[in-house]
């Protein structure tokens, strides 16, 4: 199951309570399902880069925690500054478009910094102690962890026989399906295009030398699709012939016209094969599968080394394959 990621940015200064506030807050989320990713202040270009930057692309919420800091007089009234590390990670959560909800501990300067250009409602709080729970309360009635913001690549159980047209005569295929899943919770997954980006003989070490060639999904003559939010769709990612099947069949699953463009993977063997999935508007993600060819067709499969029951060598799918060769 998916868990979604909150960006917890908080105050962590070690001379108050900051840190154990912090860590309470973020056992309080994990509690309600939630992967947290607690934001440290980074000291260099880099770590920023490395953590902070690359944290915050990847979640799918943003939490601010506003707490008072440094005393500052405004007109004669004497406020407090909040924490300008967490204020800049909030005008990256803005830039970035993500959800947020803000909190700001009370005598802290109202609408400082990028705060007031959002249209967020900051909470104001009294008690530290309290906190932990009322952020909890909050993040519950407005926010599900039970998506993420990502595509996921998996292998279908099982294969798909099928007859098609090979050099004018009919043949007996066996087609090998990679699913690819949209986990978002509202946002269509656009223009999504599958590649094999890596192939290696697991026996002999040798790296097999690929070009970029776009794989054919499943039951369109599209090179692209689009996949909607908590749906689905299959790529041809394997195909052999039943009379040859230790030597995958790419003239019918990769959108090529150049037999130098088609991968160069013979049997009998054992290889490992990536494949990679990239979109308009989500991350690039890859899976790396075991693929056994043999010259007995029943041995062939194609395999999850991290799912040790994921293997396909059955002959019923639930993705048809294409059967026109073309």
């Amino acid at each position: 199951m998916p868990r979604a990621k909150i960006f917890l940015s908080c105050g962590q200064r070690s001379e108050s309570d900051e840190i154990g506030i912090a860590e309470k807050i973020r056992s309080k989320l994990e509690g309600l399902g939630f992967e947290v990713y607690l934001a440290f202040e980074q000291q260099t270009l880099s770590d920023l880069k490395a953590n902070i930057f690359r944290a915050l692309e990847d979640s799918e919420y943003f939490l601010f925690i506003d707490l008072v800091r440094d005393q500052i007089k405004v007109e004669g009234e004497t406020i407090y500054r909040g924490s300008l590390f967490c204020n800049q990670e909030l005008a990256l959560a803005a830039y970035l478009e993500k959800p947020v909800i803000a909190f700001q501990e009370r005598g802290v300067k109202k609408l400082d910094g990028v705060m007031r250009f959002l249209q967020t409602n900051c909470q104001e709080f009294a008690d530290r102690r309290m906190l932990p729970s009322v952020i909890a309360e909050e993040v519950r009635g407005k926010w599900n962890p039970n998506w993420k913001a990502q595509l996921a690549l998996e292998v279908e159980s099982k294969p798909t026989d099928a007859t098609m047209m090979v050099a004018d005569e009919i043949a007996e295929s066996r087609w090998f399906h990679v699913r690819v899943r949209n986990l978002h919770e509202r946002k269509l997954a656009l223009n999504c295009y599958a590649y094999l980006k890596h192939a290696k003989n697991q026996v002999t070490g040798e790296e097999i030398p690929l070009e970029t060639v776009e794989f054919k999904w499943t039951a369109t003559k599209l090179p692209s699709v689009m996949i909607g939010p908590k749906s689905s769709r299959c790529f041809d990612a394997i195909c052999v012939l039943h009379r040859n099947p230790a030597e995958p069949f790419f003239f019918a699953n990769v959108y090529c016209d150049s037999l130098r463009y088609f991968p160069s993977i013979k049997g009998p063997g054992t290889f490992s094969l990536t494949y990679e999935v990239v979109s308009e508007n989500f991350p690039p993600v890859s899976k790396t599968l075991t693929l056994n060819l043999s010259r007995q067709l029943d041995e062939v499969h194609l395999s999850d080394p991290n799912q040790p029951g994921a293997v396909l060598d059955g002959a019923v799918s639930q993705c048809p394959p294409n059967t026109t060769g073309d």
